[in-house]
């Protein structure tokens, strides 16, 4: 069981760990930052920092206390993690108010207890409101460690009582070494421009086929904007395949054609592999249109994850739209 956080998150690590030695660690934690950055990851090497027995002069759990063991073993009495029953389905008020009564009680272990609640936005909001009291009245030697790659799907009344710990993209050279020591030989600078900068996602990518997935919806993408497919066979077809994060893409290609348009060059494009074709659509589509779709690009891809509403459909409707705004 490693205790340490990763290389590009140590300056928020250091942070939090000079306040636990002042002994001004807030009670709650909001752990955020887009996908791919390892909020889950840091959260637990902070639940496992603050419940060993032995952490070094860094505050990484040491790994061979009785605490540590636990841990490893996943067995810690000190320590929850509430997660959705199922991926995609809501985290319930019944799980909330099991978490509050444990809240209260006499940690076994130690002085501390801690617990990981991810993704925080999955809570539905009788579940949110739920914790609220837990957050007003928190107990002595308690840590709620909330993560979310999506805090504005959080109630605001949720968010306001954490501390927000924001995880940044790391340095593009420190992310391709970290991932070269992980995984030598692949693609990474292209990979991590796909993950939008995250080495997790970056990784995920790399045992998977989505470089080839990416040309093939690009290249149904340029067939709609030439006239060759329509809007109903390419929404179909991408929602066929993982549609969040080809609506990730589809979005990505927005905002490089706005950037053509505003008179960015190559180098400041997200896709630079594909400014040819790009280059060409940027020349055609009306810039005022164009931003209003690429603001509804994220929202389409958060409904659908919610609630299970028609995705098709909606994929349909932006590229509808997109192909309005050609001139």
């Amino acid at each position: 069981m490693s205790g340490a956080p990763y290389p590009w998150q140590m300056p928020q690590w250091q942070r939090l760990q000079q306040a636990r030695a002042a002994g001004r660690l807030p009670h709650a934690l909001l752990i955020t930052g887009q996908s791919g950055l390892g909020q889950d990851e840091f959260a637990l090497a902070l639940a496992r920092s603050l419940l060993c027995h032995a952490p070094d002069p860094e505050g990484r759990a040491c790994g061979h206390c009785r605490s540590c063991r636990f841990l490893a073993a996943d067995t810690h009495p000190d320590l929850r993690r509430l997660e959705p029953e199922e991926a995609g389905k809501p985290i319930k008020v019944d799980a909330v108010r099991e978490l509050s009564a444990w809240s209260v009680l006499t940690p076994q272990e130690g002085p501390l207890r801690a617990t990981v609640i991810s993704p925080a936005d999955a809570m539905n909001p009788a579940a949110a409101n739920g914790l609220l009291k837990t957050l007003e009245e928190p107990v002595k030697g308690n840590h709620l460690l909330l993560v979310s790659s999506r805090p504005a799907a959080m109630p605001a009344t949720v968010r306001s009582r954490c501390q927000k710990v924001l995880l940044s993209v790391p340095d593009p050279g420190q992310a391709v070494d970290w991932l070269e020591q992980q995984r030598p030989g692949e693609q990474w600078e292209k990979l991590l421009r796909l993950a939008r900068g995250g080495p997790l996602a970056a990784l995920e990518l790399a045992g998977s086929d989505a470089l080839a997935q990416r040309e093939a919806c690009f290249a149904r993408f340029q067939a709609l904007c030439g006239g060759a497919a329509d809007a109903a066979k390419v929404a179909a077809a991408w929602y066929e395949g993982p549609t969040e994060q080809i609506i990730g893409w589809f979005a990505s290609w927005l905002g490089d054609l706005a950037r053509l348009r505003l008179g960015g060059g190559p180098g400041q494009l997200e896709n630079p592999d594909l400014v040819a074709a790009l280059q060409q659509l940027g020349a055609k589509v009306d810039l005022g249109a164009l931003m209003k779709i690429q603001e509804r690009a994220p929202a389409v891809a958060l409904a659908g994850q919610r609630d299970n509403l028609n995705r098709q459909m909606q994929v349909e409707d932006l590229l509808l739209e997109f192909m309005e705004a050609l001139k």
